[in-house]
């Protein structure tokens, strides 16, 4: 699956937001890399992996972190 966002830069994004002023419960609602994985490979597809992920956060569905799924072990 390709991704938007890599975790290392998302990680250097949360900190210079903390240089700005937000605490870090504020920092951690950046979320990277964007889309909940569905082996979405085309353009579409990763629009429709990223939509998904915007969907379960709107409606506080619990969505798994990135490493969690155990076809990433």
């Amino acid at each position: 699956m390709k991704t938007l966002g890599i975790r290392k830069n998302t990680q250097k994004r949360k900190e210079r937001l903390l240089e700005f002023e937000l605490n870090q419960e504020q920092a951690d609602r950046l979320h990277g890399p964007v889309g909940l994985y569905i082996g979405a490979l085309t353009p579409s597809e990763i629009a429709v992996s990223s939509l998904a992920e915007v969907m379960a956060i709107k409606y506080s569905i619990s969505v798994p972190k990135k490493n969690s799924f155990f076809w990433f072990a």
